[in-house]
């Protein structure tokens, strides 16, 4: 499905302009990540796939075109400094998205956490520590007391990744509005600019009748 997304979106924006294309894109994406953050716990893996299958897809068209809008605004002969600068911003990107995204889920993973009484001071701290943790600990305990460990910890985990989910959501929500105000006047790729008419020339003016000089004779 992202595959596809990548490889319609050059075809498209020969029609459709780029800012329309990344935004609506992009609306996708808020729309597949804010349904993510308002699944249940009770929700299974078809429903969370299905949410970031959406996610991806709607990146598409801003992963395809990005590229191509850098590289169409600078010379030929700084083409190569322009799309390493690209590259690397959008590594750059997504490490720092994974990374803070990721530190928020798991700060609200352990502030949401509740464990019960019954646990060693190591195993609450495992459990508290990650989801797997969590799993590891439970499988250690007897039926009852690992499944409400594992409720819990699962119930703790959804909470963090509904709140990344939001703040993606949110983030995302604002690029949308950025890439339609600045690409506003960007035309479909390989569009014509707009021929300007050359203004008409004015017909030369008629020569002066020549002036007889003297008097008649």
């Amino acid at each position: 499905m992202v595959l596809h997304s990548v490889l319609v979106a050059p075809l498209l924006a020969r029609r459709v302009r780029p800012a329309v294309l990344i935004a609506g894109g992009l609306t996708i994406s808020v729309a597949a990540l804010a349904t993510l953050a308002a699944l249940p716990v009770t929700a299974g893996p078809v429903g969370i796939a299905a949410c970031f299958a959406l996610t991806n897809l709607g990146a598409g068209p801003l992963i395809t075109l990005a590229t191509g809008l850098v590289l169409g605004v600078v010379p030929p002969e700084e083409a190569g400094s322009a799309g390493a600068l690209n590259e690397t911003s959008g590594e750059f990107g997504f490490a720092l998205g994974i990374a803070t995204l990721g530190s928020l889920g798991v700060a609200v993973y352990r502030a949401r956490v509740e464990l019960p009484e019954g646990l060693t001071p190591d195993s609450a701290a495992n459990a508290r520590d990650t989801l797997s943790g969590a799993a590891e600990v439970a499988a250690g305990l007897p039926d009852k007391l690992g499944s409400v460990v594992l409720a819990a910890a699962e119930q703790a985990f959804t909470a963090g990744m509904q709140a990344a989910a939001a703040v993606s959501a949110a983030l995302l929500a604002g690029l949308a509005i950025l890439v339609m105000a600045a690409l506003r006047h960007t035309p479909p790729i390989g569009a014509e600019p707009a021929a300007t008419s050359a203004p008409e020339s004015s017909p030369a003016p008629a020569p002066a009748p020549a002036t007889q000089s003297g008097s008649a004779s």
